[in-house]
């Protein structure tokens, strides 16, 4: 915990407009003591404190800094608490906490741009998703209205983009997406040239984490559209995995389990329409492997493969967004589409290795 005592010093002598001389005078120090003060370079004898807040008509804690501290301390636990919750996938009371969080501090960008990131695609209904995705997009144009922070602003613009296609403004989205930075004028860029040591491998680690997931991301993005056939989409997710394989070669993917658990099952629905049953069936295992996996992380887990060996996993930090596991989320999607007369897995239903994969779902599902 550091005091803001030097800063609160110097504050008050030049609001009563006096000199440190002056200041000196009335406490009975030499006026080096207090230039020393005021450069935290060193602190009144505790004796002093009750004259020097007299003399400025202020209490203790103020001279001493605490209400900043505590305020910053309150702060923190807003945004702590509400990221533990999106950790569990309680998006609900995540957003409850973090509008606490804005009533207590209205002018905080971080608890801000936080709110609108989670209220975006959340609600119940199409008309409430819209309703939070345009807060969302509010609190985000505050943040660019008043904000000097150059990477909150990013940050905010990125947000914002999501908020209004989602919503259906493509148009305006577009136009605010690129004018974001590109990957070529990017800290993960220019850092790695300036920062030595420890701190460069650090740096670098974390980025080739998440350029790995920007790859993911781009390939899941480009299978949503019709310019590759299934074979081809199965050939790309199969990309994915691998490059998950290259990154990760002691197999300690954590967080990527869910992702890889994804593309498993989007290769198996792909599979399901060419009628390739056990060879979909082969591949909804893998997933469900992953998923089981995935589920039985312990809250912290540190990366041993060559590339990221400096990385941690950490649960808090990670969003869900439901509370689900990922096996219930997957036999949820099974279940859902076995609603349907003309399901993919119907033609899944009699065989044996199905069966095995929904009993482990069920075992290790919420």
């Amino acid at each position: 915990m550091k005091l803001n005592l030097s800063e609160n010093l110097k504050r008050l002598r030049k609001k009563h407009e006096i000199t440190q001389e002056e200041l000196a005078g009335f406490i009975g120090v030499s006026f080096q003591a207090v230039s020393k003060w005021e450069r935290d370079e060193g602190y009144p004898d505790i004796t002093l404190l009750p004259v020097i807040a007299s003399f400025y008509n202020v209490t203790l804690d103020e001279l001493m800094g605490m209400n900043e501290i505590q305020n910053q301390e309150k702060r923190e636990q807003f945004i702590q608490t509400a990221h533990e919750f999106a950790s569990c996938g309680n998006r609900s009371d995540c957003i409850s906490t973090l509008k606490e969080g804005l009533h207590y501090f209205p002018n905080d960008f971080c608890i801000m741009l936080d709110l609108a990131t989670y209220l975006d695609g959340f609600g119940e209904t199409n008309e409430e998703r819209k309703m939070n995705r345009n807060e969302a997009v509010k609190l985000c144009q505050r943040i660019l209205d008043f904000s000097t922070d150059n990477q909150i602003r990013n940050k905010a613009q990125s947000c914002m983009c999501y908020a209004l296609y989602r919503n259906g403004e493509t148009e305006k989205a577009v136009k605010i997406a690129e004018d974001l930075p590109t990957i070529y004028a990017s800290a993960e860029t220019a850092l790695p040239n300036f920062l030595r040591g420890k701190e460069r491998i650090e740096f670098c680690q974390q980025t080739i984490q998440t350029l790995h997931w920007l790859f993911w991301w781009l390939i899941t993005r480009m299978n949503f559209e019709d310019y590759y056939t299934d074979a081809e989409k199965i050939q790309l997710l199969q990309k994915a995995i691998a490059f998950y394989e290259i990154i990760y070669e002691k197999e300690d993917y954590h967080f990527g389990h869910l992702r890889i658990a994804d593309a498993y099952e989007d290769i198996a629905v792909l599979l399901l329409k060419q009628r390739k049953t056990d060879e979909a069936i082969s591949n909804l295992d893998k997933c469900v492997q992953h998923c089981i996996s995935f589920d039985t992380l312990p809250d912290t887990a540190k990366h041993e493969s060559l590339l990221v060996n400096t990385v941690e996993y950490r649960k808090q930090n990670t969003d869900r967004a439901t509370e689900n596991n990922c096996c219930r989320n997957v036999l949820n999607s099974i279940l859902h589409d076995l609603e349907s007369s003309d399901s993919l897995y119907r033609q899944c239903e009699e065989k044996n290795a199905y069966k095995q994969i929904i009993k482990k779902l069920k075992h290790f599902a919420n």
